[in-house]
């Protein structure tokens, strides 16, 4: 009982961090549609979906490695800073590539006009990839209120930018302060979203500098392989999986087929798509504690398997205590769809 209740505590905390985040994002939503229309929206669900999957990609299972490796080394430091730099160095590789095709990917993608969305989420994608190690790495030290902090901050610098953009900016040239024009421009519309992600991700990456500081850099090859090793199918799980979620996000817009009369394809496709994104962000209630789980349940694993004692029947209980809350969670949303729904505009009904 007591692994049970150092569980529940941690889990209350991240859950906090994760629920006030989630729902502070979430307010987000009935800005985005009723601040655009589905077509427009249907680009936000589209590049949030590719970044899901490329997350899992970019991190490649090297943060449950670390919780691994760095339980049974004697300097943990050493486990952090080798799998730092192993993510680091393919995060700088994918911006590199993403920057030197981003023409030819924005025109498979179907935004040949709009490179720079391509160039942005590579950027937003390497930042968060170096970032959920240092994340990591708090949750293994078991700092969850810094955690929780960092978590609540990289949320509010996005949802400032995010009413900044989409609220001042054009109240303020409204008014005559046509000095805003030089840097905003209402055209841009939806890349408002992604720079305010950009500029929320890099804010929490220079938090983490102080930490990177105080920490002796060393980096061993072969412990490297070791950890590539055991976080290869973690890779491959967690791919199935974001995609498993995802792919009815990415594949939509290609399995649509508009009505003969209508004549402007594209913007059928993603009014589609927006409509279906929105709605998928119903589930949203259900997630937040699905993340705080997982935040607290990782570290929890591989600390309680070392004493081997008891380490099954915890697994056990943690697991049923589990399955009753999702399902109880999972009920709450559908028997009271009907009120869930008002989060969204009536135009995406």
């Amino acid at each position: 009982m007591a692994g049970l209740k150092k569980l529940a505590g941690q889990t209350a905390v991240y859950g906090m961090s994760s629920i006030i985040g989630r729902f502070l994002n979430y307010l987000l939503v009935p800005l985005y549609v009723y601040t655009f229309p589905p077509e427009k929206y249907g680009i936000v669900t589209e590049f949030y979906a590719y970044v899901v999957v490329l997350q899992i990609i970019l991190t490649y299972g090297m943060e449950t490695g670390f919780f691994r490796f760095a339980e049974e080394s004697q300097n943990p430091d050493k486990v952090f800073t080798t799998v730092l730099t192993s993510i680091f160095s393919t995060s700088v590789l994918f911006v590199v590539l993403i920057f030197l095709f981003a023409q030819k990917i924005s025109g498979v993608l179907g935004y040949e006009q709009h490179t720079d969305y391509v160039k942005i989420f590579a950027l937003i994608l390497s930042t968060d990839a170096v970032s959920a190690i240092f994340f990591a790495r708090l949750r293994r030290l078991n700092k969850a209120v810094k955690f929780a902090t960092f978590k609540i901050l990289n949320i509010a610098v996005n949802i400032g930018f995010n009413l900044f953009f989409i609220l001042l900016c054009p109240y303020l040239i409204s008014k005559g302060f046509n000095f805003i024009s030089f840097f905003y421009s209402e055209s841009y519309g939806v890349g408002y979203i992604f720079l305010s992600n950009l500029f929320a991700s890099l804010f929490v990456f220079l938090l983490f500098i102080p930490d990177l500081l105080k920490i002796k850099f060393t980096f061993d090859k072969q412990l490297l392989k070791q950890i590539l090793l055991y976080s290869l199918p973690l890779l491959l799980t967690g791919l199935t999986g974001s995609i498993n979620e995802m792919a009815d996000r990415i594949l939509l817009k290609y399995l649509t087929v508009p009505p003969d009369q209508i004549i402007d394809k594209h913007d059928y496709v993603m009014y589609q798509l927006g409509i279906y994104g929105a709605n998928a962000k119903l589930a949203v209630v259900m997630m937040m504690f699905v993340q705080a789980f997982r935040y607290a349940a990782e570290p929890f694993f591989f600390s309680q398997a070392k004493e081997k004692k008891n380490s099954y029947k915890i697994f056990a209980d943690v697991m049923k205590f589990y399955l009753i809350i999702a399902f109880l969670m999972f009920l709450v949303v559908l028997l009271n769809l009907d009120i869930f729904k008002y989060f969204i505009s009536k135009e995406y009904f």
